[in-house]
């Protein structure tokens, strides 16, 4: 297992954290770090594709064009020229659907391997029937006796979990793993000092404890799932100084996870926590192997409802609410 470090920050006035009920555990001395990392067997690059060359790719779950575009570094029209099939205002594509995308390639792409499948990463319809405080409580670990003031009230370990997933609407399982790699929630009884104070890795001053650490790591995941579901992720720097580009494959909860453990972790970590061997290992001995039987929960052709505000036609109102960020823009 490995330990490592990671905190949250949220305005104290939109999501009131108190510090006072920090986890009480033993604190143990760190241990050593190995000064060698068996990293996993690195996977085939890709090859640099001439300009325009038209590439294989099955749509993902949640794809649309201008995303797909984006992350090909290609555009809309010449993915239409090649794919005559596509409809002319089709919205999300449909899962499975074979395509042809014109490629134009762009340097230092990450790794090809995916993480955890989309429908695993929020809190859809995978997550009914689990119950959170339960599972935390039949186990081991820390994790079932942290005690925090959250939200106007003291929530302890799964009651915590549960209230940042439906927060941030992220899977409670996902939550529960990234605990459990990071700092042993679930099976260790004890923590490092360091862990007690940023179990999940991020080192900040403002965010001590695991609320604050999982109201910054809600931010974060949202940021880089949607972000990556339309587009806008280009690069990230890894904890070295080098950029990395997601791989145009990729799907949106392995890019999110990307995201996060760059900031988290050296490279060496970072390269071992994205592989079969890391996030993924942990997860699967928690809650099984999450790429048997993916089902799709966003169709394809999905079409935005029409919403209307509470008010009658021709009628005055005011919007009187400052804005301000609230959750943070994840």
């Amino acid at each position: 297992m490995q330990v490592l470090v990671l905190a949250v920050f949220v305005l104290s006035a939109c999501a009131p954290v108190s510090n006072a009920g920090q986890p009480q555990v033993q604190a143990v001395v760190d241990a050593p770090v190995a000064t060698q990392m068996l990293l996993p067997t690195p996977l085939p690059t890709r090859p640099g594709y001439e300009p325009g060359t038209l590439v294989d790719y099955i749509a993902q779950m949640g794809d649309t064009l201008p995303a797909v575009a984006a992350h090909f570094n290609t555009n809309e029209k010449e993915i239409r020229a090649a794919n005559s099939v596509l409809p002319e205002h089709v919205t999300t594509l449909p899962t499975g659907l074979p395509l042809k995308i014109p490629i134009y390639y762009e340097p230092f792409w990450g790794s090809s391997f995916q993480v955890l499948p989309d429908s695993l990463f929020v809190n859809g319809p995978a997550q009914v029937g689990f119950d959170v405080i339960a599972y935390v409580n039949e186990q081991p670990g820390w994790l079932k006796n942290a005690s925090q003031y959250v939200d106007e009230q003291q929530r302890r370990g799964g009651e915590i979990i549960e209230y940042y997933a439906t927060t941030y609407s992220l899977s409670p399982r996902l939550l529960l793993a990234l605990v459990e790699y990071q700092s042993g929630g679930l099976t260790q009884t004890d923590l490092s000092s360091s862990s007690s104070t940023y179990p999940l890795g991020y080192i900040d001053g403002y965010h001590q404890g695991l609320a604050r650490q999982l109201n910054w790591l809600g931010n974060e995941l949202n940021n880089g799932y949607y972000d990556w579901r339309t587009g806008k992720v280009e690069s990230f720097e890894l904890s070295d100084g080098r950029l990395e580009r997601p791989d145009p494959w990729q799907n949106a909860a392995t890019v999110a996870l990307q995201l996060y453990f760059s900031q988290v972790m050296p490279v060496e970590q970072y390269t071992l926590a994205i592989s079969g061997e890391g996030f993924l290992k942990t997860y699967t001995q928690l809650f099984g192997d999450p790429w048997t039987n993916v089902q799709a929960h966003i169709p394809g052709s999905l079409e935005q409802p029409y919403f209307r505000f509470p008010f009658k036609t021709g009628q005055t109102w005011a919007y009187t609410g400052g804005p301000h960020t609230a959750w943070g823009e994840g």
